[in-house]
């Protein structure tokens, strides 16, 4: 995509923020500022392998600051909404994190909560090997990674690569597209847990990229212990799927769900709310 000249032109001066001394230098003095993010040198200016190893938060991470969701944790953009359920997660047994990505998600919950039972979706056969070190960086026992997507019937479905600095988008599409894409297996998750012998579950972060209705509705079984549930709600990638942000909050007050809340603003919607038209944001959904 073509950037426009304002952009251009900071670039030229961003350029020269991209060594790692200027960065720490950056992070240091004007982490948390507004300038901080107008002068932060984007991913797309750095070249693909461009490794950046550090620790925060007890938390050890290596990640190519080419794609966003490294980019925007080492440069600390990644807004941590989990704090607002950080009760639900230091308290749960068994978490689910669908849509593991590299494992950002679930090195926070192993970090807060090392007693749990982690398991990790991520289906991409790349995309699972950058999870893996994580865990093995980290040294988390609690954390068990399944390379598969989930969705309402077991079969096998096509995930498109639709930015090329962004793996974190890769999704499902019912469409095809003009992208790079890899065919991967898709089960219920009711089926899988039946199969691990797990009854229970006390927390679900959920991330799909417009998939998340159809994993919904292949967990009934599972939702009928009222997990917390932490998704990511896009609609219009949900639309691009036949389905939308309204639909997926009304599939959930059908499964008994009566409290939905915007991680980011802390106000309150329900299925006929105005704001999910449109929207794009993290929405914790629990029973009361």
């Amino acid at each position: 995509m073509e950037k426009s000249a304002k952009t251009r032109f900071f670039n030229f001066f961003r350029r020269f923020l991209t060594s790692p001394g200027v960065e720490k230098w950056l992070m240091e003095n004007f982490n948390g500022s507004g300038l901080y993010r107008r002068i932060v040198p984007p991913e797309y200016l750095y070249p693909k392998g461009t490794i950046r190893m550090f620790e925060r938060d007890g938390v050890k991470f290596r990640l190519d600051i080419s794609n966003v969701v490294d980019h925007y944790v080492y440069f600390g953009f990644e807004p941590y909404y989990y704090t607002k359920a950080e009760t639900a997660i230091r308290n749960a047994k068994v978490i689910l994190d669908i849509g593991a990505n590299i494992g950002i998600s679930f090195s926070w919950f192993s970090v807060r909560n090392p007693q749990a039972h982690i398991i990790g979706f991520e289906p991409h056969p790349e995309t699972i090997k950058r999870a893996k070190e994580q865990i093995s960086l980290n040294g988390f026992n609690n954390v068990e990674l399944l390379q598969i997507g989930l969705g309402n019937a077991d079969s096998s479905l096509t995930m498109y690569e639709v930015e090329d600095h962004n793996p974190g988008m890769n999704r499902i599409s019912f469409e095809k597209l003009d992208r790079p894409s890899t065919v991967i297996p898709v089960r219920r998750l009711d089926d899988v847990l039946r199969e691990k012998n797990i009854r229970k579950v006390d927390f679900i972060k959920m991330d799909v990229e417009g998939f998340e209705y159809f994993v919904l509705e292949g967990a009934v079984e599972t939702l009928k212990s009222f997990p917390v549930l932490f998704i990511e709600v896009d609609d219009r990638y949900l639309i691009q799927n036949g389905q939308s942000a309204a639909r997926l909050v009304a599939l959930l007050e059908q499964c008994g769900y009566h409290s939905f809340l915007r991680a980011d603003t802390n106000a309150s919607i329900n299925s006929s709310s105005a704001e999910l038209q449109n929207c794009h944001f993290d929405l914790i959904a629990e029973k009361n």
